[in-house]
């Protein structure tokens, strides 16, 4: 096996080389959004989106999205960027009440004089991955949902996988608890992280895809690196000192005002991060990242951990895969600067 340090360099050097399409595939929640405005530094790299109707409603998901994209164009000249529904359904339902921040998202006052393009029915979100897969290459997806969409696809034609250089998943808990509310879930599940205990099955499928295409990098960056990323003070007083700065009436002091009213959305929830931006971030700032850990799992789908990644034993055993992992920043001045380069973006 090769040492973290150089899986850590390759890792790094494929985030800073990679020059191919980039594929958002979210559920729509408030830091799924702001995985857009981070990859609106990639015009003409970004090429799509994919919903997964997992932590969100339709149609107010697309709507967001879409009012999104046209702030996007005006203010930082995004080319249009596609826009599809995953038709999959999730094993593990989100509660209704997780998901009402896209309804909140498309009701915001800032948004109110911008026209979404998307009406129903929505473009097949699977028809249009699959379509990208099969004609382009080196593809980085950025995975801050359920699998489903992906794994979905790699069923139906496995060999699509060496169309992805790397797939960067917010997902799963390593080292740490999950996150499922234990007065919601009694049963005493503290391994599951929400994107993978809400389809563990297609987790699974990608998990054992991943291993037999070595050429494809899947990099989890876990609730142990995620959580650690607090809404704190200065996050707030950055994003409003963005606005200050930029000029009212323009195309940019409307995003500003949109992420901060956006973040606000969220501010009364202390236990928020920026979980899906920690995923997206590291195309932008690799370099914030610490080792890239290595170690051997076992994803549950049948026991009371359903979702949840537990340490094998015995590794290479079958049901055992090599995960590789961002368990922490480089330094907590690292992590500090992460979250004050989102607040900035």
């Amino acid at each position: 096996m090769m040492m973290p340090q150089i899986l850590a360099a390759l890792a790094m050097a494929t985030a800073c080389a990679a020059s191919g399409p980039i594929v958002l595939i979210h559920d729509a929640g408030i830091d799924d959004y702001m995985c857009s405005v981070l990859l609106s530094s990639f015009p003409g790299r970004f090429i799509g989106e994919v919903i997964v109707n997992a932590d969100s409603t339709v149609p107010e998901s697309m709507i967001g999205a879409s009012k999104l994209q046209k702030v996007l164009q005006a203010a930082r000249g995004l080319s249009s960027v596609a826009l599809s529904l995953s038709r999959t359904r999730m094993y593990n339902a989100f509660p209704w009440e997780y998901r009402e921040d896209a309804h909140k998202f498309i009701n915001l006052p800032e948004l109110a004089g911008v026209e979404s393009n998307v009406s129903w029915p929505f473009a097949d979100g699977e028809a249009w991955l699959k379509n990208v897969l099969r004609t382009r290459t080196d593809i980085t997806i950025v995975l801050v949902s359920a699998s489903s969409p992906l794994t979905e696809i790699l069923l139906t034609d496995p060999s699509l996988m060496g169309s992805i250089s790397q797939i960067l998943w917010m997902a799963g808990a390593m080292r740490v608890p999950g996150n499922l509310d234990p007065v919601q879930f009694p049963w005493n599940n503290t391994r599951a992280e929400w994107n993978v205990f809400t389809d563990p099955f297609s987790a699974s499928s990608l998990l054992a895809a991943a291993a037999s295409n070595p050429a494809t990098q899947l990099i989890f960056f876990p609730l142990d690196i995620s959580d650690q990323t607090p809404l704190n003070q200065q996050f707030y007083d950055l994003l409003q000192e963005a606005v200050v700065r930029s000029v009212p009436g323009t195309p940019q002091h409307l995003l500003h005002k949109v992420v901060l009213s956006a973040y606000e959305l969220v501010r009364t929830q202390p236990y928020y991060r920026l979980w899906d931006t920690v995923a997206a971030g590291y195309l932008l700032w690799p370099e914030l990242y610490g080792e890239l850990v290595v170690e051997s799992y076992n994803l549950s789908t049948t026991t009371a951990n359903m979702g949840g990644f537990q340490p094998c034993g015995t590794p290479g055993r079958e049901g055992c895969y090599n995960l590789s992992y961002f368990a922490n920043f480089a330094s907590d001045e690292a992590r500090q600067q992460f979250i004050r380069n989102v607040a900035k973006s």
